[in-house]
């Protein structure tokens, strides 16, 4: 709940609204939020809004807002990389295993010439590439 201070004067700390580390000092009359911490004594407050209508409420309204809320692009990005991720990770690792074990009749693990070409190629094909 928002309040007005009664009090003379007290040290709040502020950081889960503002993320400033240092106290502020309020004075009487003046507005309290939700969310503020009083650090130094007991205090009275009025409370002149309610917390459905309070500045921490409308806070996390809005990231919880954002947070469900992706852009077109996005949603596009999520759903074609669920497909395309899979496909180009599994047709690398056919075509290390055919080429590694055929054509430079090495296996992966040592190091075969081709297989090498192949894993370049791959990493320029999506960024996952650069993990293998």
């Amino acid at each position: 709940m928002d309040g007005m201070m009664l009090n003379e004067v007290a040290a709040f700390n502020t950081a889960a609204l503002t993320g400033e580390s240092v106290p502020r000092s309020i004075r009487m009359g003046e507005e309290v939020l939700a969310g503020m911490i009083v650090t130094d004594k007991v205090i009275r407050i009025k409370v002149i809004r309610p917390f459905d209508k309070s500045a921490l409420a409308r806070i996390l309204e809005l990231v919880q807002n954002a947070s469900e809320r992706k852009a077109p692009a996005e949603l596009f990005i999520r759903k074609f990389a669920r497909v395309y991720t899979p496909i180009v990770i599994g047709l690398a690792v056919l075509a290390v295993q055919g080429f590694g074990l055929s054509c430079d009749f090495m296996p992966v693990r040592f190091g075969g010439q081709y297989s090498v070409r192949i894993l370049r190629r791959h990493r320029g094909s999506f960024p996952v590439g650069n993990f293998i």
